[in-house]
């Protein structure tokens, strides 16, 4: 009797960790449209509205949701104040605290940081321009992402419940 129960928990929780991972995936195909809109949004306030990096940052952060509008918010507050430290450290420090505990992988942080270092460093044209080759190479990263997720999903659910199935033949006597 205990056996038939440590086998179901042990297919239960098997399964339940593809399924976590199935779903993470998902989110982040979300997280990266939601960064997508938010280059958008910056995007047409640093080229449309002419406004300073400090104020686009604080509109935009007003118009998206966390982690993103806390990152935006955050970055502006310390531009604003100016205690010395170049907007590529701070734009990188910030992004890697506020997404750390995302789906957004290391590499796409990486991106982002990389983003950072170009946007208030030269003139508009070429931040329109940074952000312009940063956009194309999200839509192209979502898109790959998009195509593969169905066949990702059913990859780590099936590995879940297979891998449940395999550790309860080990523990059967």
């Amino acid at each position: 009797m205990l056996n038939a129960v440590g086998v179901c928990l042990i297919l239960f929780a098997c399964s339940a960790l593809g399924f976590e991972k199935s779903r993470q995936y998902a989110g982040r195909i979300r997280q990266l449209r939601e960064l997508q809109r938010m280059t958008l949004l910056l995007r047409g306030e640093i080229t449309y509205r002419k406004a300073a990096l400090p104020e686009a940052l604080m509109r935009t952060a007003g118009k998206i949701r966390e982690p993103f509008a806390g990152f935006l918010k955050k970055t502006a507050q310390r531009a604003d104040a100016f205690d010395s430290t170049r907007f590529s450290e701070l734009f990188a420090q910030e992004a890697e605290s506020a997404f750390q505990h995302t789906q957004l992988t290391g590499e796409d942080r990486k991106e982002l940081m990389l983003l950072g270092q170009y946007l208030g460093y030269l003139d508009i044209d070429m931040q329109e321009n940074t952000i312009a080759l940063y956009l194309q190479e999200l839509e192209q990263k979502i898109r790959l992402l998009q195509e593969e997720m169905p066949a990702r999903q059913k990859l780590y659910q099936s590995m879940g419940i297979l891998g449940g199935i395999f550790i309860s033949i080990l523990f059967l006597p």
